[in-house]
Protein backbone atom coordinates (compact mmCIF):
# COMPACT_ATOMS: atom_id res chain seq x y z
CA UNK A 1 0.00 0.00 0.00
CA UNK A 2 2.34 2.52 1.04
CA UNK A 3 4.37 1.65 -2.81
CA UNK A 4 0.91 2.84 -4.36
CA UNK A 5 0.93 5.51 -2.23
CA UNK A 6 4.22 7.01 -3.32
CA UNK A 7 4.14 6.21 -6.82
CA UNK A 8 0.66 8.65 -6.92
CA UNK A 9 2.49 11.00 -5.37
CA UNK A 10 5.36 10.73 -7.93
CA UNK A 11 2.94 10.62 -10.89
CA UNK A 12 1.07 14.04 -9.31
CA UNK A 13 4.64 15.72 -9.12
CA UNK A 14 5.14 15.05 -13.01
CA UNK A 15 1.74 15.62 -14.20
CA UNK A 16 2.07 19.06 -11.97
CA UNK A 17 5.66 19.73 -12.99
CA UNK A 18 4.38 19.34 -16.64
CA UNK A 19 1.82 21.22 -16.71
CA UNK A 20 3.99 24.40 -15.68
CA UNK A 21 6.16 23.99 -18.42
CA UNK A 22 3.40 23.30 -20.63
CA UNK A 23 2.58 26.75 -21.16
CA UNK A 24 4.21 29.13 -18.37
CA UNK A 25 3.18 32.50 -20.13
CA UNK A 26 0.13 33.04 -19.96
CA UNK A 27 -2.74 33.22 -17.96
CA UNK A 28 -6.49 33.07 -18.53
CA UNK A 29 -7.18 34.98 -14.85
CA UNK A 30 -7.71 39.16 -15.85
CA UNK A 31 -7.19 40.10 -12.12
CA UNK A 32 -3.32 38.38 -12.10
CA UNK A 33 -2.50 40.16 -14.99
CA UNK A 34 -3.42 42.98 -14.27
CA UNK A 35 -1.59 43.10 -10.61
CA UNK A 36 1.89 41.36 -12.66
CA UNK A 37 1.21 44.18 -15.50
CA UNK A 38 1.84 46.59 -12.76
CA UNK A 39 4.11 44.85 -10.84
CA UNK A 40 6.86 44.60 -13.69
CA UNK A 41 5.40 47.59 -15.62
CA UNK A 42 4.52 45.85 -18.74
CA UNK A 43 1.43 46.12 -21.25
CA UNK A 44 -1.01 42.90 -21.02
CA UNK A 45 -1.43 41.34 -24.57
CA UNK A 46 -5.05 39.88 -24.60
CA UNK A 47 -5.79 36.70 -27.39
CA UNK A 48 -9.26 36.35 -28.05
CA UNK A 49 -9.28 33.61 -29.54
CA UNK A 50 -11.51 30.04 -29.95
CA UNK A 51 -8.61 28.10 -29.41
CA UNK A 52 -10.15 24.98 -30.53
CA UNK A 53 -12.07 25.79 -33.34
CA UNK A 54 -10.28 28.82 -34.83
CA UNK A 55 -8.30 28.29 -37.88
CA UNK A 56 -6.79 31.32 -37.67
CA UNK A 57 -6.03 31.85 -34.27
CA UNK A 58 -4.30 28.74 -34.66
CA UNK A 59 -2.06 29.89 -37.56
CA UNK A 60 -1.37 33.24 -35.34
CA UNK A 61 -0.49 31.07 -32.72
CA UNK A 62 2.06 28.92 -34.52
CA UNK A 63 3.24 31.99 -37.00
CA UNK A 64 3.75 34.46 -34.07
CA UNK A 65 3.42 33.73 -30.28
CA UNK A 66 5.26 30.08 -30.63
CA UNK A 67 7.93 31.90 -32.02
CA UNK A 68 11.64 32.73 -30.04
CA UNK A 69 11.21 36.24 -31.44
CA UNK A 70 7.78 36.44 -29.83
CA UNK A 71 8.33 35.20 -26.60
CA UNK A 72 11.77 37.45 -26.25
CA UNK A 73 9.57 40.27 -27.24
CA UNK A 74 6.63 39.09 -24.30
CA UNK A 75 9.36 38.38 -21.42
CA UNK A 76 10.57 41.82 -21.44
CA UNK A 77 7.57 43.85 -22.61
CA UNK A 78 3.84 41.90 -22.11
CA UNK A 79 1.40 40.25 -19.43
CA UNK A 80 -0.15 36.98 -21.48
CA UNK A 81 -3.55 36.39 -21.42
CA UNK A 82 -5.99 33.97 -22.93
CA UNK A 83 -9.27 35.48 -23.53
CA UNK A 84 -10.46 32.17 -24.74
CA UNK A 85 -13.98 30.72 -26.09
CA UNK A 86 -13.95 26.97 -26.84
CA UNK A 87 -16.79 24.70 -28.18
CA UNK A 88 -15.00 21.81 -26.81
CA UNK A 89 -12.59 22.51 -23.89
CA UNK A 90 -14.41 23.02 -20.49
CA UNK A 91 -13.57 26.08 -18.63
CA UNK A 92 -14.19 27.47 -15.09
CA UNK A 93 -17.99 29.27 -14.56
CA UNK A 94 -15.65 32.05 -13.59
CA UNK A 95 -13.51 32.05 -16.90
CA UNK A 96 -16.50 31.89 -18.62
CA UNK A 97 -18.59 34.99 -17.24
CA UNK A 98 -15.10 36.94 -17.09
CA UNK A 99 -14.61 36.34 -20.67
CA UNK A 100 -17.99 37.34 -21.83
CA UNK A 101 -17.21 40.36 -19.86
CA UNK A 102 -14.72 41.16 -21.82
CA UNK A 103 -15.99 40.15 -24.94
CA UNK A 104 -18.66 42.96 -24.33
CA UNK A 105 -16.42 45.37 -23.12
CA UNK A 106 -13.73 45.61 -25.93
CA UNK A 107 -16.80 44.41 -28.74
CA UNK A 108 -15.18 42.10 -29.77
CA UNK A 109 -16.74 40.52 -33.21
CA UNK A 110 -14.64 38.31 -34.80
CA UNK A 111 -11.50 35.73 -33.80
CA UNK A 112 -8.62 36.20 -33.09
CA UNK A 113 -8.57 40.10 -31.68
CA UNK A 114 -5.51 41.25 -29.89
CA UNK A 115 -6.23 43.72 -27.66
CA UNK A 116 -3.13 45.62 -26.03
CA UNK A 117 -4.23 47.15 -22.38
CA UNK A 118 -2.29 49.00 -19.60
CA UNK A 119 -2.23 47.63 -16.15
CA UNK A 120 -5.99 49.43 -15.33
CA UNK A 121 -7.53 47.14 -17.93
CA UNK A 122 -7.48 49.96 -20.71
CA UNK A 123 -7.69 49.07 -24.11
CA UNK A 124 -4.15 50.58 -26.06
CA UNK A 125 -4.97 49.56 -29.11
CA UNK A 126 -5.54 46.20 -31.18
CA UNK A 127 -5.46 43.91 -33.99
CA UNK A 128 -8.31 42.35 -35.74
CA UNK A 129 -8.10 38.90 -37.37
CA UNK A 130 -5.12 37.76 -38.93
CA UNK A 131 -3.23 37.66 -42.07
CA UNK A 132 -1.31 33.92 -42.76
CA UNK A 133 2.21 34.40 -43.66
CA UNK A 134 2.55 38.43 -41.67
CA UNK A 135 4.65 35.80 -39.30
CA UNK A 136 5.81 37.84 -36.09
CA UNK A 137 8.49 40.62 -37.38
CA UNK A 138 5.39 41.74 -38.60
CA UNK A 139 3.25 41.63 -35.89
CA UNK A 140 5.64 42.45 -33.57
CA UNK A 141 6.61 45.94 -35.26
CA UNK A 142 2.55 46.68 -35.13
CA UNK A 143 2.86 45.90 -31.77
CA UNK A 144 6.09 48.24 -30.68
CA UNK A 145 4.20 50.95 -32.27
CA UNK A 146 1.17 50.51 -30.33
CA UNK A 147 2.85 50.10 -27.49
CA UNK A 148 5.02 53.21 -28.05
CA UNK A 149 1.51 54.89 -28.48
CA UNK A 150 2.55 55.93 -32.65
CA UNK A 151 -0.51 54.35 -33.34
CA UNK A 152 -4.36 53.79 -31.45
CA UNK A 153 -5.26 51.01 -33.44
CA UNK A 154 -3.55 48.37 -35.84
CA UNK A 155 -5.19 45.89 -38.02
CA UNK A 156 -8.81 47.27 -37.54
Amino acid sequence: MLSKTMMMFALMGLILAGSVQADESWTEDLAAAKEAAKKGSKIIVADFTGSDWCGFCKKQHAEVFDTDAFKAWAKENAVLLTVDFPSKKQLSDETKKQNATLKEKFAIRGFPTVIFMNEKGEELGRFVGYRPGSGADAWLGKAKDIVAGKTEKAGQ
